[in-house]
Parts: C-alpha cells; sequence; structure tokens
C-alpha cells in the first residue's frame, strides 16, 4: 500500500519551473513583458509604413512639390526599397543568435531600439533615395534581432504555467503595429509632409522603450549561463554537417 500511495503522490505532483527560468513575477513580469514588445510593434508598423506614403511618392511632381513634401521615386524603385528591409531582417536573425549569446538578451533588445531610431531618422528626414533605402536596411536589421530575441526573452523570464500569455506579447505587438499605423495613415493622412510625422511617431516610441529598458532585468537563463561561461557563441556550428539542414530550413521558413 505504501508503495502504491507513493506511485500516486508523484504522478499527481504538479510539475515546478526550473529556477532559473522561475524569475520575473507579477506587475514586473508584465511589465517587462510590454516594455519588450515595443520591438515587435515597431517590426508591425513598418510593414505597413512604407506602404501609405507610396502614391505620394509616386506621382510626385518636382515643379509643384518641396523636397520636404516628396521627391519622386517609380514604382519599382519603391518596390525595392520597400523589400529592402527584409534583406536587412535576414542580416538580423543570422547576427542575432551571437548578440544574445555574447551580449545577453536584454542588451540585444536595447540594440534594436537603438537600430530602429536610426533607421526611423534617417528614413523620416530623408531628402533622396538613398537615405529611404540605408533607413529601411537598418530598420531590417533590427526587424530581424527582434523576431529572434524577443520571444526568447519573454520564454526565458516567464514561469511555464505564464509562458503562453507572455510570449503572446511578441504576437500581439507585431498586429498592433500594423493595425496603429494603417489607422494612423487613414486619420492623419500623409500628403504635405505628413508622411515624416508618421514614421517620426515610431521613433519616438522606440526611445520610449529605450529609456524604460533601464528598469528590466537580463534573463536569469542567461545570466546562470553566464555565470557557468556558457554563453559563447561559435559561428563554425554553422557549418557543421548536423546543423545545415536545421539552418537551411530555418532560412527557407524565415
Amino acid at each position: 500500500m505504501r508503495k502504491g500511495e507513493s506511485i500516486e503522490m508523484q504522478t499527481t505532483e504538479e510539475p515546478t519551473d526550473d529556477p532559473i527560468t522561475n524569475h520575473f513575477k507579477g506587475r514586473f513580469l508584465y511589465f517587462t513583458a510590454f516594455i519588450s514588445s515595443f520591438s515587435s510593434f515597431s517590426f508591425g508598423y513598418n510593414i505597413g509604413a512604407a506602404n501609405k506614403p507610396a502614391l505620394i511618392f509616386n506621382s510626385c511632381l518636382p515643379i509643384l512639390n518641396s523636397k520636404w513634401e516628396c521627391f519622386y521615386v517609380s514604382e519599382e524603385d519603391w518596390g525595392i526599397m520597400s523589400s529592402m528591409m527584409y534583406v536587412g531582417a535576414l542580416i538580423g536573425s543570422l547576427a542575432a543568435g551571437h548578440l544574445s549569446a555574447s551580449y545577453g538578451r536584454l542588451m540585444s533588445i536595447k540594440t534594436t531600439s537603438i537600430l530602429y531610431i536610426i533607421g526611423l531618422l534617417l528614413f523620416s528626414l530623408a531628402m533622396n533615395y538613398w537615405m529611404l533605402v540605408l533607413g529601411r536596411i537598418i530598420i531590417g536589421i533590427g526587424v530581424g534581432v527582434s523576431c529572434v530575441v524577443v520571444p526568447m526573452y519573454l520564454t526565458e523570464c516567464s514561469a511555464v504555467k505564464e509562458r503562453g500569455q507572455i510570449v503572446f506579447f511578441h504576437q500581439m505587438g507585431i498586429v498592433s503595429g500594423i493595425v496603429v499605423v494603417e489607422a494612423l495613415g487613414l486619420i492623419v493622412g500623409v500628403e504635405g509632409g505628413k508622411w515624416r510625422w508618421l514614421i517620426a511617431f515610431n521613433a519616438i516610441l522606440m526611445s520610449a522603450q529605450l529609456f524604460f529598458l533601464s528598469w528590466c532585468k537580463e534573463s536569469p537563463k542567461y545570466d546562470a549561463a553566464y555565470a557557468a561561461q556558457e554563453s559563447k557563441f561559435d559561428p563554425s556550428v554553422w557549418t557543421r554537417p548536423e546543423a545545415r539542414k536545421s539552418l537551411s530550413l530555418a532560412m527557407f521558413l524565415h
């Protein structure tokens, strides 16, 4: 009987969290998730941000419009410029592993804030086509890093029973960014240089994120790995036979 009771107690016992992942609790956990998801919000925001002023640039006339309002960009060139964000995202996603493993998840998210701010300012203050392209690439690098690091950070900071709703902040941030930029484009408009303020609004949000990240803490899992000196990332793992298939599949899906 005692043996049976022992088995029953073991099978009905609730799973417990790994001590290094059960670190953030209560309001602080949700504050961390909310602030971190600003990077995800910026990703969604920038998906729609390049679409709103496209018609303004395609029909811009130097005789009638000042450079602050617009400058002519053909539909083909605008499409190339817009897609540069995804080229930058590929670069950022490949660099995210090294960045997060060597400098930490929190520092990586701060880096995305800085990349977003630089890229958004270049785009919003652009006076020629190449400033738009460069700004879009830098924004894309921030997108690539944030898509890898934000979910990782939220997963490592949350307990098992809260993990689903905490990681959901990442997806919700992307969707919210798309909705907000579309709504602002309809309400405020993009004519007469208003498109610049539409882009600059996102830069203000990312500056706020960078400020509030000062109150967030590093992932407890990274802290534990760093203490054990296991956080170094070796890029040569990408060339190993056992890693090639997984890497190729991940890049194809991305």
